[in-house]
Formats: C-alpha cells, sequence, structure tokens
C-alpha cells in the first residue's frame, strides 16, 4: 500500500481489451540502445533517483512532440494522440496540477522502449570510469552492479504509457507516486501466435525528457525531498532536477516513494514520456 498524501491518479496498465495500434515516429521505432558515455549518469538520495543523459536523440524526441501534437496543429495522422487538459482539482487526497496529458496502452512500444533502456541499466562497475559521473557511486568496491541489483529482476515497462505536456504556468504540487498491478505481453517463440501475459507490479517510475535547457524551457523542474532525520521533508534538502533534451529519471515509487513536485514552468514547454519499471508479481 503507497502512501495516500497528495499520491498521484492510479493508472491501469495491461489492461483486457485489445490495445488499439499507434503508429509512432519511424526515428523511435528504428532508434538503437546508445552506447555509454562519460558522465552520462548520476545518481541521488542514496541511490532512489537516477537520471541518464543523452537515453534518446534530439531528432527522436522532437519528432515525438510534432506526433503528439500533429491532431491540435491539423495535420494528418495515421494514429492520432490526443492531449487533454487536466482540471484543476482541489483534494486532501490528490496533488494539485495542471498539465496536458494522454495515456497510451501500447504494449510493442513499451517493449521497444524498454530495449533501450535495459542495456544501461545493466551496464557493469567496470565501466563506470567511461560513464559514470558521481565518484561517491565508486568508493564501495564490494559494489559491482551500476544501478541497484534489483534492476535485474525487472521484466519490462507498464505498456500504459503517457504523454504529460506542462506549459507557463503549468505544475504538478508535491505527491507520491503509487505501485500498480499490470499485465506485460510477453512474445512466444516465431512461429507461435499467441501472446502470453505476465502479471506484475511497478516499483519505479520512468520519466523521458523530451524538451529541455534554456532554449526550449524555464522552470518545471522535478523536485525530490528527501526525509530528513526526523522523517520530515525540508526545503533546504530538496534536490532538483533540471529537464535535459533526452535524458531519462527513474525513481522509487509505492512504500519507497520520495515526496516530490513539478516545478511552475514560467516559459516554453515541458514534454514528458511516462512509463513504470514492472517485476513480476511472486505471489499471484
Amino acid at each position: 500500500m503507497a502512501k495516500g498524501l497528495n499520491k498521484s491518479e492510479k493508472l491501469r496498465g495491461g489492461l483486457k481489451t485489445a490495445s488499439p495500434t499507434y503508429v509512432w515516429p519511424a526515428t523511435f521505432c528504428q532508434s538503437k540502445p546508445r552506447a555509454p558515455q562519460f558522465g552520462q549518469v548520476q545518481s541521488y538520495a542514496d541511490k532512489q533517483v537516477y537520471v541518464v543523459d543523452s537515453f534518446l536523440n534530439d531528432r527522436v524526441c522532437n519528432d515525438l512532440i510534432n506526433w503528439f501534437t500533429a491532431k491540435e496543429r491539423g495535420q494528418p495522422t495515421a494514429t492520432p494522440v490526443v492531449l487533454e487538459t487536466t482540471p484543476l482539482l482541489k483534494s486532501k487526497d490528490y496533488a494539485a496540477r495542471v498539465n496536458d496529458r494522454a495515456a497510451m496502452l501500447d504494449h510493442i512500444a513499451s517493449r521497444h522502449l524498454w530495449s533501450l533502456l535495459k542495456p544501461l541499466l545493466e551496464t557493469p562497475k567496470s565501466d563506470y570510469e567511461t560513464y559514470y559521473d558521481n565518484a561517491d557511486e565508486v568508493e564501495n568496491e564490494d559494489e559491482e552492479e551500476s544501478f541497484p541489483h534489483e534492476f535485474k529482476e525487472c521484466i519490462g515497462l507498464n505498456p500504459q504509457l503517457r504523454v504529460y505536456r506542462y506549459i507557463k504556468g503549468h505544475f504538478f504540487k508535491g505527491h507520491y507516486d503509487e505501485s500498480v498491478n499490470v499485465e506485460i505481453e510477453t512474445p512466444m517463440p516465431p512461429g507461435n501466435t499467441k501472446i502470453a501475459l505476465q502479471r506484475g507490479y511497478t516499483k519505479w517510475t520512468l520519466l523521458v525528457y523530451l524538451s529541455g535547457g534554456e532554449s526550449e524551457l524555464k522552470g518545471g523542474e522535478t523536485i525530490f525531498y528527501p526525509p530528513t532525520t526526523t522523517g520530515r521533508t525540508a526545503a533546504n534538502n530538496a534536490i532538483k532536477i533540471n529537464p535535459k533534451k533526452g535524458a531519462a529519471l527513474l525513481h522509487k515509487h509505492g512504500d519507497d516513494c520520495l515526496f516530490h513536485e513539478g516545478a511552475m514552468v514560467t516559459e516554453g514547454a515541458k514534454w514528458i514520456l511516462r512509463s513504470d519499471l514492472v517485476w513480476y508479481d511472486k505471489k499471484k
């Protein structure tokens, strides 16, 4: 059971109904895992938050944004994405937020996104000097993984992909991300047309920033508030992550989620592609 105060919305993955087929941009579908780069990964809050720079290249990010906005710009597209503005609700149980969003149930796209992320999560400690940008993380020679060992048991991403757009004045007040139960489609061996469903639950949030940098965005930081020794959050202890175009942010959620918020955008637009990392539910 996740923390209840100011929780974000629950979104179900693995719905029983047939998922629609979305025609994603060719540059996204044809993208390959990128080789680790120096200074590509940073960790924060005692390894509860990770940022992977240059996860997607600029062209892929731009093509995704163009696709997401094609319908509202009056451009024809085979599978239009419909962005809707969330109503600003005032409730003690849900954090105040205002942004444009869309949700797409797409197992194929989520598997492709996972194929881009998984190799980075499996990069061994021996490669730290080539891509890791936090010397404190390599002082303990007993550590062998660049990311937490639990990532090796991750079975994929939530197929319920979400698109967020924050324009000037949009924000997401402090909240916790909840864990949800999902079903992931697992392709069978070649020649078998059936699809196996694997049940699991989410433990980490994945945010892919499709825009960022001073030329595109001001404000919109993702701010985490690690608890102090008293168990309370403190502003002077805050960790601010500035969106970078193409970067991926991963953070724990559910019972281990840090209280966090999306700061108000003051200029430009913040675009995010959202999913969650899924683990097999051994209780099922």
